[in-house]
């Protein structure tokens, strides 16, 4: 019973940080639109990107623990948008408004392939036959496609 309450919470937690993000990202959005100012803008801009590292981080625990294989897998994935984000920060710690622009530009990206591909990738992973769950996790007893 411990897995399941441990893993349901590291989803409940993923899953609450999509929308921080999602949040980040209209801010980010309407701080640009709205001319703000660039260093409201490059405030929005460097709380989302921290946000997304923080979350990336999040998520890696979570794979590790509900499914090591689909770690790798992750990874390779998320590679491309990982040194976005990097050069975005680093653009941001120069203060270039530009960094800000090309962060609002990933928005399309992220959304597609990662809040709607994790969504997929999930439900992909929790409905693995439970032999091959008991051989990638310490959840050994799968109803429903659930952990219990």
């Amino acid at each position: 019973m411990q897995a399941h309450h441990v893993e349901v919470e590291g989803l409940n937690r993923l899953t609450n940080e999509h929308a921080e993000i999602q949040r980040g990202f209209a801010l980010l959005d309407e701080s640009i639109t709205r001319g703000r100012g660039l260093e409201q803008i490059l405030a929005a801009a460097e709380s989302l990107t921290h946000l997304i590292m923080l979350h990336f981080v999040h998520e890696t625990q979570f794979l590790e623990k509900v499914s090591p294989a689909m770690l790798g897998l992750h990874r390779r994935a998320k590679e491309e948008l990982m040194t976005e984000i990097a050069d975005v920060d680093l653009g941001l710690l120069r203060r270039e408004q530009a960094a800000a622009m090309q962060l609002r530009n990933l928005w399309k990206i992220w959304r597609r392939d990662h809040i709607y591909g994790v969504g997929e990738a999930v439900k992909f992973m929790f409905e693995e036959p439970v032999e091959a769950m008991s051989r990638t996790t310490d959840i050994q007893v799968w109803t429903n496609g659930f952990p219990l």
